[in-house]
C-alpha cells in the first residue's frame, strides 16, 4: 500500500444516507459492514481506487466470506446506487460489445481524501518554508554581527585590512587614557593573523572583548615597559594628533 491507512473521513450520520439505506435493505447489516470494509480498501489504495477485476473479487471473497461472483455483483449494486463509480479505459476497442471497466471508487471518499491531501501538502510547504526562513535567518545572524560591545570584529566577512582598521579605530576613544606608544604596541600585538587560509586576528579568537577592560588590563601589568616615550605625541590624548 502506497498511502497511509491513518483516516478517512466518517459522517457520524452515515447510517441516515438514503444510498446506505437501500444497501442495508438489499443486504441486511452484513452488506453495510461489507461496504466499509471496501471503503477502508479504497482508502490504502494509490489515487483510491481498485481495478475492477477477477482478481480484486477473489481476494476481497476471503474477507468477505462469500464467492468472487457475489462480490463482483455486490459492487455492480453499489455502483447503481451511485455509492461508487466505475471508469473505462480511455481507448475502447473497436469492436468492444459490452462496456469494459477497469477501475471503480467511492466519488465521495475521493473527494474527501484529494481535499485532505490538497491541505496536508500546503501545509508541508508552509513548513518548509518556515524552517528556510528560520535557517536562513541564523545564518545571518551567526556570519554577520560579533556583539556590539566595544568588540571591533564588527562583520566576519570583512577582509582582514578592513577588519584591523575597525579595530584600531576603536582604541581612539580611549586615547586620552593611554600613551600613544602604549596603544599602538597594544595593536600591533592584538591584530597579529594567524597562518590560516581565511587569517584570524589574536583578539578575533577570544571568548569575549571589551576593548576598555583589554586596555585597562594592559597599562595594569605594564606590557609596554621597554618602550620609551618620545616628547609630546606620548603624552595621553594625542594619539593621531598632529604636534
Amino acid at each position: 500500500m502506497a498511502k497511509d491507512a491513518f483516516y478517512f473521513r466518517h459522517d457520524a450520520n452515515a447510517s441516515s444516507d438514503l444510498k446506505l439505506k437501500a444497501l442495508r435493505k438489499q443486504y441486511g447489516w452484513e452488506g453495510i459492514g461489507w461496504w466499509w470494509y471496501l471503503v477502508e480498501l479504497l482508502r490504502s489504495e494509490e489515487n483510491y481506487e481498485l481495478e475492477y477485476s477477477g482478481e480484486t473479487f477473489e481476494g476481497m471473497m476471503v474477507d468477505m466470506g462469500c464467492e468472487s461472483e457475489d462480490v463482483k455483483t455486490f459492487i455492480d449494486y453499489c455502483a447503481d446506487k451511485r455509492l461508487l463509480e466505475k471508469s473505462t479505459p480511455v481507448e475502447r476497442p473497436l469492436n468492444a460489445v459490452e462496456t469494459c471497466f477497469t477501475m471503480f471508487y467511492s466519488p465521495r471518499l475521493k473527494g474527501d481524501m484529494v481535499s485532505l491531501d490538497a491541505l496536508r501538502e500546503q501545509r508541508r510547504m508552509a513548513g518548509k518554508k518556515s524552517a528556510e526562513k528560520r535557517s536562513s535567518t541564523s545564518k545571518s545572524s551567526t556570519l554577520v554581527e560579533h556583539p556590539s560591545n566595544d568588540r571591533s570584529t564588527s562583520r566576519v566577512d570583512k577582509s582582514i585590512v578592513e577588519r584591523e582598521d575597525m579595530f584600531k579605530q576603536t582604541t581612539t576613544q580611549f586615547a586620552d587614557k593611554h600613551t600613544p606608544s602604549m596603544i599602538t604596541e597594544f595593536i600591533n600585538y592584538w591584530t597579529e593573523p594567524d597562518r590560516a587560509a581565511n587569517p584570524r586576528m589574536r583578539f578575533e579568537k577570544e571568548r569575549t572583548w571589551e576593548m576598555g577592560r583589554r586596555l585597562a588590563t594592559w597599562a595594569k601589568n605594564d606590557f609596554s615597559r621597554n618602550n620609551s616615550w618620545h616628547g609630546k605625541t606620548d603624552q595621553p590624548g594625542l594619539i593621531g594628533k598632529e604636534v
